[in-house]
């Protein structure tokens, strides 16, 4: 089950009903027999879920990480419909070379997901994904890996199939030749997203990653011609995401918790590297307030962006810096 909670925040003097997906463990669960290969491409097989939600719900799609089907998710007690999880099969190139440092201090996509990578002279950075293993799993330790999703909300839009999440960059970006690349359109309540979360390698359950010894996270995004530009990048942590349990109110419920440490950011029609420093985010404000993001119990990273616009987005090259 996924549900979306609705607030208000102010834009352009009117009010304007923002949400996010509230995590499911279960959405994220896949299976125990993940293939790990060393070296060469990797591929997804199998099929992702597509959830369908009705009122406020929120539907994410993830595939299926092992063999075996999923669960279906029961019925948002705030209005929102089921949400379906099917698994599938994953091969995924977990840990790769040691990759050159490409530009602006981003690894190449040759560099393999939990590289340490050295970075403009320091100690190395972390690499989160550079999607050249054409897959949407990413192996960081012998217990923790990341998976990327969607999610939307209930409203009849359009999105990319999680099975195609992964595309082919044209003409390729310096050594990248694969991104992040999602295109909707259409949804009408809150909106839409892409992110990754974390998961325990053996049961596929959410879980926070360590993140204490770096400082920032920096990426490479642009969107093309025709598309919207504005995009709030979010870092669910373990005190605003309801899985922390430190953001619930007895009164509120969840309704104190999902206001994310964050940047809004407008892109443009080239790639650039977008460094995100975590001492630097902020909240929104409409929930429980933190003194800052606790970076030692990161949940993952989601970019979304506002209802009624479309939107084609390219995020490439993913890692951590010291």
């Amino acid at each position: 089950m996924s549900r979306a909670l609705h607030k208000f925040v102010v834009v352009g003097g009117w009010l304007v009903p923002f949400a996010c997906a509230v995590y499911d463990p279960s959405l994220l669960k896949g299976g125990n027999e993940l293939e790990r290969a060393g070296s060469g491409s990797g591929a997804s097989a199998g099929s992702g879920n597509s959830g369908a939600s009705g009122g406020s719900g929120a539907s994410i799609s993830v595939a299926g990480g092992g063999s075996g089907s999923g669960s279906s998710g029961g019925t948002d007690q705030n209005g929102g419909g089921t949400t379906g999880n099917t698994g599938g099969s994953t091969t995924n190139n977990g840990e790769g070379g040691s990759g050159d440092v490409g530009a602006g201090g981003v690894p190449s996509g040759e560099a393999g997901s939990g590289t340490v990578v050295p970075i403009g002279g320091a100690s190395g950075g972390l690499v989160f994904d550079t999607m050249e293993d054409g897959n949407n799993v990413f192996f960081l330790t012998s217990e923790v890996r990341g998976r990327w999703y969607l999610s939307h909300d209930a409203t009849d839009g359009e999105q990319t199939d999680i099975l195609q999440l992964i595309g082919q960059i044209p003409d390729g970006r310096d050594d990248s030749a694969r991104a992040v690349h999602v295109v909707a359109s259409g949804f009408t309540s809150w909106g839409a997203s892409v992110g990754f979360t974390f998961e325990d390698n053996v049961s596929g359950d959410r879980v926070a990653f360590d993140a204490a010894e770096y400082s920032a996270v920096a990426f490479y995004a642009r969107v093309e011609d025709g598309s919207a530009t504005a995009v709030r990048v979010n870092f669910p942590d373990m005190n605003t995401d309801p899985m922390g349990e430190e953001c619930l109110d007895a009164d509120a419920g969840t309704g104190d918790c999902l206001d994310h440490f964050g940047v809004d950011l407008t892109l443009t029609n080239d790639f650039k590297q977008y460094v995100l420093v975590f001492a630097q985010l902020g909240q929104k404000g409409w929930g429980k307030i933190e003194p800052g993001l606790k970076a030692s119990d990161l949940l993952g990273m989601e970019v979304s962006w506002a209802p009624n616009i479309s939107i084609d987005l390219w995020i490439d090259d993913v890692v951590l810096l010291p």
